[in-house]
């Protein structure tokens, strides 16, 4: 799966997989293990992954956050030895070691 074919809903949890992009809607299906089903239309901010980026301290100013999800992958595989319910300087510090030009 690519990317671009994975969103995320602003206020909502979790990441969705594209299904069906429109000119007024998209349709989305959760990527939980509820495979919920949503229409999101203009009132929703729907940011796809591919679109996403990290600001940094570089000159270029940001890092797609693909490059950023690769090199993590890189780096540690599967076990990361933290999770969502991680402390926020652990994550910081975990961020750190992967971009250390991330921008605080």
């Amino acid at each position: 799966m690519e990317f671009s074919e994975i969103a995320s809903i602003s206020g909502k949890s979790g990441l969705y997989k594209i299904l069906k992009p429109g000119k007024s809607a998209v349709v989305l299906e959760a990527m939980d293990a509820t495979k919920t089903k949503i229409v999101a239309g203009a009132s929703h901010r729907v940011s796809v992954l591919n679109e996403i980026s990290i600001y940094t301290t570089t000159k270029e100013g940001t890092v797609p956050l693909a490059d950023v999800l690769r090199k993590i992958n890189e780096q540690f595989g599967s076990d990361l030895g933290i999770d969502g319910e991680s402390d926020p300087k652990e994550l910081r510090a975990f961020l750190k070691s992967v971009l250390p030009e991330f921008d605080e």
